[in-house]
């Protein structure tokens, strides 16, 4: 959560991420992202801190949160699976 913080994401914004995000899956995690127009009416005011918020999770555990310009696409660049490179001893 330090990291977090230093991007300016505090737990009421990854919590309103997590709330009314939308979830695209990819590489067995879950992105969830906070586009302008999912955020609620009640938060306009912080609307500019708020849209654009990707919060990574995997198995309702929170890998890290960050924020894109363009979500959606750069989520949509991402390869279906997960590759590790393995290297021969």
């Amino acid at each position: 959560m330090e990291r977090a913080s230093q991007r300016g994401i505090n737990n009421d914004r990854l919590s309103l991420a997590l709330a009314y995000g939308e979830i695209i899956q990819k590489q067995e995690l879950e992105f969830h992202i906070l586009g302008e127009n999912r955020i609620p009416d009640e938060f306009e005011k912080e609307k500019g801190k708020l849209k654009n918020t990707v919060v990574v999770t995997r198995r309702d555990c929170v890998i890290t949160c960050y924020r894109a310009k363009e979500p959606y696409k750069q989520i949509r660049k991402k390869s279906k699976n997960f590759y590790t490179q393995r290297v021969a001893a």
